[in-house]
Order: structure tokens, then sequence, then C-alpha cells
């Protein structure tokens, strides 16, 4: 009797560890594009966290891509779409290995030879190259779906059981975050239980709250929450302003209060003046939100700037903007860009043609700066973009009829330092050219680059239409002015 009540318990102890060990899996939807470094790096980290969890860890993938007019485009080019598709159609039709595949891609994420990462997976290539073919379109255009009804754009960007996680991407503040999903009983035989609650403010998340790590690192470390001061939005403006701004703060403070101010109002007016700027709508967030656990992150990117107890959202990742003081300009479009950015070439390259034949005026405005301290120009892509800054206005005085020429053929091989090849092409003369860079480029640039400054424009493409109306990237831009509705906008990004 007595061996049959100790068999008994036995079973009861092994059938508890069985019932621990196995719960409601933890859902990680990853929104990445396969071939962003970050998003490989966090990918990466999740497969070592699945490595011990198994079963009771899922791993979601969604891309981040666009398709217009039946062609799918990425952040990464054309490659990376490809990627997307395969990575799919392992997942579909290989599950099992897929995460091998994946494992062992990643060490080589921007390499042409995927095959040899199929194989080792134990997967057949031209089966994979079939499917693809077949299938891949499809599998890619409903993946989309998830990250555009979400208005996701950046990679990676990771939710934890459907909740956006907004902590640091190390392995223990993530697997601190899984752990915080668990109820007390999954935790018992979770692999890390022992790990501490909190190696720093990061790790303490609950919405509307703050929280604060205590004993951080240690076996009694703790997070204490307080409730939030609350935090409120003023957006000043005339009419139009992006709800997305609000829907996006509100997911950060729940409790967020919104007043809107018209510019027009004597408040309005005041409120403009004391912050000293011309441009609309104006997003202003009360001193409360530095209480926000990532209120450093964001300051340290430059999304909020500090204007005395208050801070704004920088005017530059608002996508449109609106000057109320500056006098309409019918049909003319000013375009800010450097020279050599990927982005503002597309918009150079979309841009003037129709301009052309809109009967558009196109004035064009360079962003570069110049050090004082080593006597030079800079620009973000190094001193040849300066340079070709300089030609390019050059062009535009001496030989004006052939400035948008010279810059369309310049743009299909803009960082080959052939650009007297280019200009011959186009009916320029490259010696002119040459002694104008040397004697008058410089103060050329000086005086063109002046504008963006004035503006405080430093990202290319930024588009002004019309003297009155500010967009932040062609898509914003082509959206809402049905002129240009007809461009096609391969990537929606910009250099800054």
């Amino acid at each position: 009797m007595k061996r049959i009540l100790l068999l008994s318990s036995f079973l009861f102890f092994l059938l508890s560890s069985i019932a621990y060990a196995e719960f409601k899996p933890v859902e990680i939807d990853l929104f990445v594009m396969s071939q962003c470094p970050f998003a490989v790096q966090v990918e990466n980290t999740f497969l070592q966290i699945k490595e011990q969890m198994k079963k009771n860890l899922n791993i979601n993938l969604y891309f981040i891509a666009q398709e217009q007019e039946g062609k799918f485009k990425s952040l990464h080019g054309k490659k990376e779409v490809e990627e997307d598709m395969r990575q799919l159609i392992i997942h579909k039709y290989f599950p099992r290995r897929f995460f091998r595949y994946l494992r062992s891609r990643n060490t080589d994420y921007r390499g042409q030879d995927w095959q040899k990462h199929a194989i080792f997976a134990g997967l057949n290539p031209q089966k994979i190259e079939y499917l693809v073919k077949k299938e891949g379109r499809e599998l890619l255009r409903e993946n989309i779906k998830r990250a555009q009804k979400l208005h996701i754009f950046s990679s990676p960007t990771i939710f934890i059981n459907g909740e956006r996680y907004e902590g640091s991407y190390s392995l223990p503040s993530l697997i601190i975050a899984i752990r915080e999903k668990l109820s007390e009983q999954e935790k018992r035989s979770f692999p890390w239980k022992n790990l501490p609650r909190c190696f720093s403010d990061e790790d303490c998340h609950k919405k509307g709250k703050r929280g604060r790590c205590l004993s951080a690192g240690t076996s009694g470390a703790r997070c204490v929450f307080s409730p939030l001061s609350p935090v409120t939005l003023t957006i000043l403006s005339n009419k139009d302003f992006d709800s997305r701004v609000i829907e996006e703060w509100r997911r950060v403070v729940p409790s967020l209060r919104v007043k809107k101010l018209s510019y027009n109002s004597q408040e309005g007016k005041e409120v403009l003046k004391e912050l000293g700027l011309d441009v609309l709508p104006v997003y202003i967030l009360s001193k409360s939100v530095e209480e926000l656990d990532n209120f450093q992150f964001y300051k340290a990117r430059g999304l909020l700037i500090q204007k005395g107890e208050k801070y704004i959202l920088n005017p530059q990742s608002v996508e449109i903007n609106y000057y109320p003081y500056r006098k309409r300009k019918k049909k003319n479009l000013k375009l800010f860009v450097m020279s050599k950015c990927p982005f503002g070439i597309e918009a150079e390259n979309e841009i003037l043609p129709l301009a052309r034949k809109r009967k558009v005026e196109v004035e064009i405005y360079y962003i570069a700066s110049y050090n004082k301290q080593r006597k030079e120009w800079e620009s973000l892509h190094g001193t040849a973009e300066a340079e070709e800054d300089m030609r390019q206005l050059c062009i535009k005085k001496y030989f004006p009829e052939k400035y948008f020429d010279y810059i369309l053929l310049r743009n299909k091989n803009v960082h080959s330092s052939l650009w007297e090849k280019v200009a011959r092409k186009v009916g320029i003369d490259d010696e002119k050219i040459r002694e104008c860079q040397y004697n008058q480029g410089e103060e050329l640039l000086r005086k063109n680059s002046k504008f963006s400054e004035e503006l405080r424009i430093n990202a290319s493409p930024t588009i002004l239409w019309e003297n009155t109306r500010r967009f932040n990237n062609l898509k914003e831009f082509k959206d809402n002015v049905e002129m240009f509705k007809d461009i096609r906008v391969k990537y929606p990004g910009r250099c800054r």
C-alpha cells in the first residue's frame, strides 16, 4: 500500500512537471526587413531564446515592403524582396527546417549564395526557386499587409503577446520581457527563472506607468511603478495635421491629453512667437514627457526638441508642414537634396521630367555646411558630394538650359568620378565648369545652401510646394499634390 502511495505521488509530481513545462506559447511578432542588420541581430537573439523554450515560444515574421504597380519595393533593394519571398516559402512548406535556414542565412544575410544555406538546412534550392516563382509574390503580398495596417516602417519592431515592446534588444532584457508575460505557475519551469527581475529601468514596463528598477542586476532586483504625470499634446495648426501622431503618442501614453489650437487665435500666435517657429503644424508636449521610459531615446534621436519648459516634435519628423506666413507661388516647386543621396536622386528623377510636362518651375537647393575649423565644405556623403553640388550650381549658372539634362544623366551613375563625360554628352563645356568650380563653386554653394539653413531643412529629399507646403518625403508629396500623383516612389526614405 505504501509503495502504491509513493508511486502515485511520483506520478503526480511528474505530471505536474510536464504541465509546468508546457504552457501556452508566448507569441513574438517581428516586423523586419530581411537584410536589415538590426533585424538580423534581433532575429538571432530570439532564435537563441527559442532553443531553450522550444514550443513555448512562437516567432512570427512580418516583412516591411511596399507594392506599387505590381512591383515590390524594399529598402535594401530587389535582393531583399527575393529573400523575403524565399523565407515565406520555406516557412510555409518546410516549417521544421525554417529556423535552421534562418540561423545559417543570417550569418551571411547580404551574400548572394543563399543556396548553400538552404542545402545546410536540408532543403532543395531548385525546389525553393520553383515555389518562389509559383507562389512567392502572393505570399509576400499577404504578409506585408500586417505591417501596413499597423503603420510599421521601422525594422525591427517587436510585439510580445500582441503588445509593442519598447525596451532594450539585449538578450537578458528580451528574456525578462518574455518571462513577465507568464503566469506564476509557468515561471516555475521557465529556463531563466533565476534571472534578476531587472537590470535597468528599461526592463520595467507597465502601460500608463513609470517604471524604476531598484537593486538592479541582483537577486533582490524589483520594479517599482508609479503613475505617470499627465502628458498634454498641444497641436498648433491651421486645420491639417497628421492624426497618426496622436495615435503614436496615445500608444506611448494611454492617458494622453490632446489640445488643438488654431494658429490664428491670439493664444496660437503667442505660442508660435514664444517657440520662434514659422511652420505648422507644431506638436508640443508638456514637460511631464520627461518621465517616460523612452524619453532619452526620443531626445537622443532628435525626435524631441526642448523649447523652454516644453518639447516639440522635430518638424523634420512630421510628414507634412505648412508655412502660413510665406507668400504662395503657384506651380513652384523647391527641391532640397544631397546630390548623392539615393532618395534625393529618386525625387529628381521622378519630379523633373513631369515638372517639364506640367510647366512647373523647379528650384533645387543643396544641403551642405561649411566647417569653419577645417575650412572646407561638408556633406553627408563626403567631400565628393559637396564638389558635385558646386559643379551642378556652375552648370545652372552658365548652362541653365542643360542643368536638368545633366542632373538626370548624372544620376544614372552619380558616384562615378567621370562627370566630364556626362557634361560633354549633354553639350556642356567641362573646362568652363571646372574653372567655375575652382573659382566660384564655394560662393555659389554658400548662397544656395543658405535657404536650407533658414528653413532648418537637413534631410534629402524635402519638397516645398508653392512656397507654403513642405513634404518631408516623396510619397507624401505624391499622395497630396494632384499634379504629381503619377510619380512612382520606390523608397519613401530620406538621407539625414
